[in-house]
């Protein structure tokens, strides 16, 4: 039986969604959420933010942002 096997794959995740609340209190709450979860927060302004996952051996695992587009719709994006 023959394998596949596909390299430089790299998973992405990408969503768009309209929060119930204020994109600034999203922000506030994510910033927490950054935190509460040992993430390391790289970028921060109004409308973005940015941070990484590491793992055990403290190398970047995974890079989280989330961004308030200007018609007040909250991007996620993760890429490992």
């Amino acid at each position: 039986m023959k394998y596949k096997h596909s390299f430089g794959f790299t998973p992405k995740y990408t969503e768009t969604i309209k929060p119930k609340i204020s994109p600034r209190a999203y922000i506030e709450i994510a910033k927490k959420a950054y935190s509460e979860l040992g993430w390391d927060l790289l970028y921060e302004n109004d409308s973005e933010l940015n941070g990484v996952r590491r793992n055990d051996f403290d190398t970047v695992k995974e890079v989280i942002s989330i961004k308030v587009t200007p018609n007040n719709l909250i991007q996620i994006q993760s890429k490992s």
